[in-house]
């Protein structure tokens, strides 16, 4: 044989649903023998989804993953093509143990096992809660299940005779250096998209420095849960830096790639770099870290990179939450800010996505005692813009019969004033989604979660929440590239006044952040301005990224680097004004994130209490703001 053909293939993933998977996983194979393919491999946990979450616990997924898996074998039956499936494995040790897998099958047998060894915490949750570790009894695989003796192997390649070549298998983003000789490595990952990280494509080309090997590198894709991650399917089969084939972002693309095994011999003779060294440089060129903004990249490229990235995220985890709802209709509240309107955007976005018309979108703007003619306008500017269905729903009066009902009076301005506005509205738009079948699209973001300001139950709660992993930083530069972006031609399609829909983002983007609970200036303008209140967006962005990046978490250093990037803006007693602030109710505000909506992950850390930040909702924060306090 002078050549191989090779498929990296993502299916499209009912999570949960093994008899679904296998019908997919079948018909991509029977595609893929059709097209003489040699090798065909599967995500990590294609056969049940990778996102089960707790499920992986329960007996009857792992038993009907079995049978499902039988059945995809018995369909290899005459097939020469070799299948790399990944899937759970029962292992015969007495009580449920999983094992997280890949199987190799051709022509009806199984040809051997690949176990992940290491399992922890990933995209996909904590590993360690449902999966067992392979290396400390490998030969523990339940017989019963597979009725078949067969290899199980780690780190070691599997011989595959009909093609005349080793064959190593990575379960997981982890790069994998084999100790013998191995022509291809299938690297099967569940790796969800974010904003800040190196792409598959380096992944894949630094697994092939790495193993000196032809790389297939496969990612699940549309279909897995988006609860807290959304996943892109971003296959790529390469040769050292060399890419063969390379898929859509998105798009559950099968790419195929033929492959001279002359070629893969050659160039496991030359020198290759560093792989750990070229993954460092990859990291380093997407990273934002140690700037005065660390979730903005300073290169222009890079920034665009990133808003793009975070709009697609936004848009599929989205367009996921529709379907599985079995709803075409989106209820969004809309104030004219920074954070309603990238929801707005996003939800736009899905519905051109699903191909449905944007009047499914109930865009809702509810002004109250404080709302500014400015904002107002550029609300409701920008949803007539869009071409989405629009509703005003003044807030004032039944706020005031409210007041009423429980003995407020109306002149006292106190936090009862205020919450009952932000409540007063989540009631509004959570009773208009059920009356349209909709789904309610909350709008506050990661700055605000971190800081706690939202009105619990208010402004605080919704059914799907896109903005909650941005922070307010980073949707002040997303919102201002889409601004650019309409200048340049039909951003957001046809039949959009470009220009004006540009100069409302543009306004939004500089307008005060304000939640408008409070009146109005008698000029008009914004009384109520957050920044006053709470401190300065950019000095809390930079706080919680060291917080939740670690490494860089220590009080001491935080202080010191906010105090040399921002020197220019604010004196040290005022960041350090400010950093006690954001302890204090980074601390106190806990609970508020311990019961958040779900919302697609964007940057690799995070404050979701599912799979980002966990911390109790009663922790202390004594020996912080202590630390603070002996600053110097």
């Amino acid at each position: 044989m002078s050549s191989i053909k090779v498929c990296a293939a993502t299916n499209l993933v009912t999570v949960a649903d093994p008899v679904s998977n296998a019908e997919q996983i079948i018909s991509i194979i029977d595609e893929a023998s059709q097209k003489g393919t040699d090798i065909v491999a599967f995500p990590e946990l294609a056969l049940t989804g990778a996102t089960c979450g707790d499920l992986f616990m329960q007996e009857d997924l792992i038993l009907c993953a079995g049978e499902q898996f039988e059945r995809v074998l018995q369909s290899t039956k005459g097939k020469d093509t070799v299948v790399i499936l990944g899937m759970p494995l029962l292992k015969n040790v007495g009580g449920l143990k999983v094992c997280n897998s890949a199987a190799v099958i051709q022509d009806g047998n199984l040809l051997g096992l690949r176990l992940k060894g290491t399992v922890e915490n990933s995209d996909i949750g904590d590993e360690t809660r449902w999966f067992e570790k392979d290396y400390d009894a490998q030969t523990d695989v339940s017989n019963s299940l597979y009725n078949r003796e067969t290899k199980v192997f780690t780190d070691e390649p599997l011989r595959i005779e009909s093609l005349g070549i080793d064959l190593g298998i990575v379960i997981g983003e982890r790069l994998n250096v084999f100790d013998t000789n191995v022509d291809v490595v299938v690297n099967m990952n569940a790796r969800a998209i974010t904003a800040d990280q190196i792409t598959a494509s380096e992944i894949a080309i630094a697994q092939s420095y790495d193993s000196n090997a032809l790389t297939i590198y496969v990612e699940a894709g549309e279909g897995e849960s988006t609860t807290d991650a959304v996943f892109a399917g971003q296959n790529n089969i390469v040769l050292g830096d060399k890419i063969l084939a390379s898929s859509n972002t998105f798009d559950n693309e099968n790419i195929y790639a033929q492959v001279e095994l002359d070629d893969i011999s050659t160039y496991k003779v030359n020198a290759k770099p560093d792989a750990e060294e070229f993954v460092e440089s990859c990291r380093l060129k997407h990273s934002a870290a140690r700037t005065k903004h660390p979730f903005i990249p300073e290169d222009k490229t890079e920034q665009a990179r990133m808003c793009e990235t975070i709009l697609s995220i936004q848009k599929k985890a989205l367009v996921k939450r529709l379907k599985v709802v079995r709803s075409e209709k989106i209820v969004i509240g809309v104030s004219g800010g920074l954070d309603s309107t990238l929801a707005l955007i996003a939800a736009t976005l899905a519905c051109d996505d699903m191909g449905i018309d944007r009047s499914n979108i109930v865009a809702v703007t509810m002004p109250g005692f404080g709302t500014t003619t400015r904002t107002h306008s550029n609300a409701t500017d920008m949803m007539k813009s869009l071409g989405v269905t629009f509703r005003e729903i003044p807030i004032a009066a039944t706020v005031e019969k409210h007041f009423e009902d429980i003995g407020h009076d109306v002149n006292d301005r106190n936090a009862t004033y205020e919450n009952a506005q932000a409540r007063m509205r989540t009631m509004i738009l959570m009773d208009l989604a059920n009356d349209i079948n909709g789904l309610v699209v909350g709008t506050g973001d990661l700055s605000e979660l971190a800081l706690g300001w939202a009105t619990y139950n208010g402004d605080h709660m919704s059914m799907y929440a896109v903005n909650g992993d941005v922070p307010k930083t980073v949707i002040r530069v997303v919102v201002g590239y889409v601004a650019d972006e309409l200048l340049k031609g039909d951003y957001l399609g046809e039949g959009i006044d470009n220009e004006t829909l540009s100069r409302v983002l543009k306004d939004i983007v500089d307008t005060p952040v304000s939640p408008e609970l409070l009146p109005a200036n008698e000029d008009d303008s914004i009384a109520q301005k957050t920044e006053d209140l709470v401190g300065p967006y950019e000095l809390h962005d930079f706080f919680v990224y060291y917080v939740l990046n670690k490494g860089y978490n220590e009080i001491d250093w935080v202080y010191k680097a906010a105090v040399e990037y921002f020197a220019e803006d604010y004196d040290e007693a005022t960041i350090k004004h400010w950093l006690k602030t954001f302890y204090r109710r980074f601390f106190t505000q806990q609970f508020k994130r311990s019961c958040m909506p779900d919302g697609p992950k964007v940057y690799s850390r995070g404050l979701s209490p599912r799979g980002g930040w966990m911390m109790p909702s009663d922790a202390s924060s004594r020996i912080w703001l202590d630390a603070i306090e002996g600053l110097e």
